[in-house]
């Protein structure tokens, strides 16, 4: 695709000048550590958006303004981790108690440190942002950076995925639009959490499976899907359980469409049991996530708590009767007040509270799954409903407490919002449900605003 040579040069120094003009104004980062990530990740999106039917000037423009936001976010958060509070771009001042274990095991792999990290776990998904500390240097702005390299590539991949299964690419750029004005998804862009690595492992995972049936070159399949195990092996090893199950998703016709999907099931479960016993062997403390460390009442969740009971104590009958609750508060938290709560965890984290654009595209999701499921391309529908039954599982295990752990989920199931878009956005039926659907949203808010403020 040919592209003006003017307009490129000049929206890039303009993003350009917008990084060195934050670097003025919030110091803290290295300005050439900024300025390399800045172009690395922008020279690595080009190349990939090349790859993609779906490219145009117009998602490159988009993808450019994403990566200027994000940059600049990790600008902002590293002078605050450092300047504003004290500390250095080599031992930041971290307040989220799962950046700052992260950081120390890091650090005492890197410099051997003494860390302080709970008895009760220890965190090897160190290993992920160690070797690229190792590679670039110890400093909290380089794994901010690939905290962002990873969010970008996770948007283009979403909408890689959602055009191999629709073969639209107005899909795909709607996917890639929702996905990059998805505010919670930004906001751990910028700070040290693994959501992001993971969402772009999901995206690779989604896209090899949508492919698994093809035939076609390897590494159109057998790559994406060998990076997605590795990824996820090192970050949060269970979650290979979930590309598990959606494999059996695609499960096809013939030999090769019942075989290569339990081929991919049993080398996600081995690898999963093989990280599970190296790390039973090689550490006094077996992890074990379940949902007794994972739901942690609180004062902001007192109102849920007096509502549904004590979770942890409840039978499972009871949990599934309270199953539509726990998912559609999963879908409405962080809710859209009470900025100024995590901003403690670093600034950007006020881009969590401005999901408008996720509330609207759950609503498209509804209407596609309620709708226009059964007439859909038979790899759509199997990547949605993947994406529900991994979100409804999720909201089992947490009672709907922890949203950021459905970020993953956004290359599953956006496509499905984007299709509702591009096919069914003039129908009257939509155009009702989305009234309908804006109309309960704004009650169900003013409800539980109440219900939260009453509690505190």
């Amino acid at each position: 695709m040919k592209i003006a040579v003017a307009p490129t040069v000049a929206s890039i120094g303009l993003c350009y000048a917008l990084v060195v003009i934050a670097l003025l104004l919030w110091p803290g980062a290295g300005a050439v550590t900024v300025s390399l990530g800045f172009a690395l990740t922008a020279v690595a999106a080009w190349a990939l958006l090349r790859t993609c039917r779906f490219d145009s000037v117009a998602i490159r423009c988009v993808m450019l303004g994403v990566l200027t936001v994000l940059t600049v976010g990790v600008v902002i958060n590293t002078w605050y981790f450092t300047t504003a509070s004290g500390g250095t771009l080599a031992d930041p001042v971290l307040q989220n108690y799962d950046a700052q274990r992260t950081w120390g095991r890091a650090a005492f792999m890197l410099f051997d440190r003494p860390m302080e990290i709970g008895a009760s776990r220890s965190d090897d998904s160190a290993l992920f942002w160690v070797v690229f500390m190792w590679l670039f240097g110890a400093n909290i702005t380089v794994p901010l950076l690939v905290s962002t390299f990873c969010a970008v590539m996770a948007i283009i991949m979403a909408g890689k995925v959602a055009y191999r299964v629709t073969g639209d690419a107005r899909v795909a750029r709607l996917t890639m639009i929702f996905m990059a004005l998805t505010g919670y998804f930004l906001s751990q862009a910028t700070v040290l959490i693994k959501d992001c690595p993971l969402t772009l492992a999901m995206a690779l995972m989604a896209y090899g499976l949508a492919g698994i049936s093809r035939s076609g070159r390897p590494s159109e399949t057998c790559l994406p899907m060998f990076a997605a195990v590795v990824i996820t092996a090192v970050l949060r090893p269970h979650m290979l359980l979930m590309y598990a199950v959606g494999a059996l998703f695609f499960i096809g016709r013939g030999r090769r469409g019942v075989i290569a999907p339990l081929v991919v099931a049993a080398v996600c479960l081995l690898v999963m049991w093989g990280k599970s016993y190296i790390g039973a062997v090689t550490s006094p403390v077996i992890i074990i996530e379940s949902s007794d460390n994972i739901v942690m009442p609180e004062a902001s969740t007192a109102a849920y708590d007096g509502i549904i009971g004590d979770y942890l104590t409840m039978p499972l009958w009871r949990k599934l009767l309270w199953l539509p609750v726990m998912v559609v508060v999963q879908f409405l938290v962080p809710f859209p007040w009470n900025f100024s709560r995590d901003i403690i965890f670093g600034p950007t984290m006020v881009l969590a509270h401005c999901d408008y654009v996720w509330y609207l595209a759950g609503g498209l999701i509804v209407y596609w799954l309620a709708v226009m499921a059964r007439r859909a391309p038979a790899p759509l529908l199997r990547i949605v409903l993947w994406g529900v039954a991994l979100t409804v599982g999720t909201a089992l295990m947490t009672s709907g407490r922890v949203s950021r752990y459905c970020l993953p989920f956004l290359p599953l199931l956006l496509p499905a919002a984007a299709s509702a878009v591009v096919y069914a956005g003039r129908r009257r039926s939509l155009q009702i449900w989305m009234a309908v659907f804006v109309t309960m949203l704004a009650s169900g808010l003013i409800v539980c605003h109440h219900l939260q403020m009453s509690a505190l």
